[in-house]
């Protein structure tokens, strides 16, 4: 663009989506209560907003997680003989 162009240029609206994965990876151990990998998927799809007025500058952006069940959660140990199963509800961020 060039410098005179550029002095006249005014910015839009900007309308941006996205979408996070979170696979399930490392090594997980059904029989430990803390993990270094998940035995579950995750996503996070988002959209973000922009907008200028003048010198004042709005962005804002919403999205959810939703989480997959982990069938093994916690199982099969001296605590817990029996199987257990983690379930979580989304959740929500601005």
């Amino acid at each position: 663009m060039e410098v005179r162009d550029f002095s006249k240029w005014r910015q839009k609206t900007i309308v941006g989506f996205g979408l996070k994965l979170v696979a399930p990876t490392g090594q997980y151990d059904p029989m430990k209560l803390i993990n270094y990998g998940g035995n579950r998927w995750a996503f996070k799809p988002e959209v973000g907003w922009f907008r200028r007025w003048g010198q004042w500058v709005l962005d804002a952006y919403g999205a959810v997680w939703f989480f997959t069940t982990n069938p093994e959660f916690f199982s099969r140990n001296q605590f817990n003989p029996g199987v257990s199963v983690q379930n979580q509800q989304p959740i929500g961020a601005f």
